[in-house]
């Protein structure tokens, strides 16, 4: 479920590129048009809040896939932006139900830190199957509309696979969280990790979009692009894999900052000359980072959450972020360019870090004067 909600962010780069190249679109249109997925992601993650814990999850998942592969579907025949963004809103929205589902059942777990990193896992392995394909063998044949027909299909044969998995109702979670910034957590704390979360994700999500037309710009062809992106996604499964077998053993502000630090390194690289060579390699590091400190994102996030009443909005946030990231991307690409779009990501990834390491120094503090 989490895989299917992620799916069209992890493609973004291709769907960016044959908006583009196919319906003509500019950057800022084709930002505009994918913050309108997101505005649809956020607002049902929202919503989720106050829905989550009382619907038959089984239904949900089911009616989410399907909306979700019908709106695709529709968008494949469009050709007028407003239309467009509507339907990819309607879309945004069974994404946004799916993945906050998915978030809801993994928050519930008694090992969220691990958990979460095996979800990141199989949403790279399976982007990483369809950026290797998709590009050369659909997206150079059949444009934009055999891309969004192809993920239509891809979507409904993974409702199949994985719906009947999802239990009926919700299981009862034990309040076993070993973090603790007060006796009694102020929901201001999860607010404000949801809040940096959000701008974490959005100056990543605004380089991300844009990564394929930023590759274009330096003579890589759409094959070599969708190469690129592929290998990627096995770094994502880096990542993942790296936040599930190290767990804690660096603690949780290594981490953060030195995911923060291969960023940098990576949007600098991006604003040099590169080959297709470089460009992969920097991608690949960008995506294993990426992965790598979101997992330990959620899950402080999610030990924050005490009540077990906020996590569902992890999805929310991360959709705030992926809709204002792109869209402010293509205001100043347009106006001034890649190489000032990456010096504003590298500033906001540095100062929306700083959150997630007080919450943990502090709970850091708060366990030694419990011991």
């Amino acid at each position: 479920m989490s895989a299917a909600g992620a799916a069209v962010f992890l493609l973004l780069p291709v769907i960016v590129g044959s908006a583009v190249d196919d319906l003509g679109l500019s950057e800022r249109q084709s930002g505009y048009l994918i913050s309108s997925y997101f505005a649809g992601y956020m607002l049902v993650g929202i919503s989720a809040l106050f829905w989550i814990r009382r619907v038959n999850w089984r239904v949900l998942a089911l009616t989410s896939y399907v909306v979700l592969a019908l709106g695709l579907s529709i968008a494949a025949f469009l050709h007028n932006l407003t239309e467009l963004a509507v339907i990819f809103f309607v879309a945004g929205s069974a994404a946004g139900a799916l993945f906050g589902l998915g978030v809801t059942m993994i928050s519930d777990s008694a090992n969220p830190d691990r958990n979460f990193g095996l979800v990141l896992v199989s949403q790279q392995v399976l982007a990483a199957g369809l950026l290797f394909t998709l590009p050369d063998l659909v997206i150079a044949r059949w444009g934009f509309q055999g891309l969004s027909l192809a993920l239509a299909v891809f979507l409904l044969i993974l409702a199949y696979s994985v719906v009947w998995i999802v239990p009926s109702k919700r299981q009862e979670s034990e309040d076993n969280s070993p973090l603790l910034l007060t006796a009694s957590p102020l929901p201001s704390w999860v607010w404000t990790g949801l809040a940096a979360l959000a701008i974490y994700f959005a100056a990543l999500s605004a380089v991300w979009a844009f990564v394929e037309r930023l590759a274009n710009t330096h003579g890589l062809t759409t094959a070599q692009v969708g190469f690129a992106l592929g290998i990627s996604m096995i770094g994502g499964v880096v990542g993942g894999l790296g936040a599930v077998v190290l767990g804690n053993r660096w603690g949780r502000v290594m981490p953060l900052i030195g995911s923060t630090l291969l960023f940098i390194a990576v949007f600098f690289f991006y604003g040099q000359g590169f080959q297709v060579i470089g460009f992969t390699l920097a991608t690949f590091l960008f995506f294993a980072a990426w992965n790598y400190i979101l997992a330990y994102q959620m899950a402080i996030i999610t030990e924050l959450d005490q009540a077990g009443r906020y996590s569902v909005l992890i999805p929310s946030a991360q959709a705030l972020g992926a809709l204002c990231g792109p869209l402010t991307a293509g205001y100043i690409i347009q106006g001034f360019g890649y190489i000032p779009l990456l010096w504003c990501a590298s500033i906001v990834i540095t100062f929306s870090v700083i959150p997630f390491t007080i919450f943990t120094r502090a709970a850091k503090r708060n366990d030694q004067k419990v011991a």
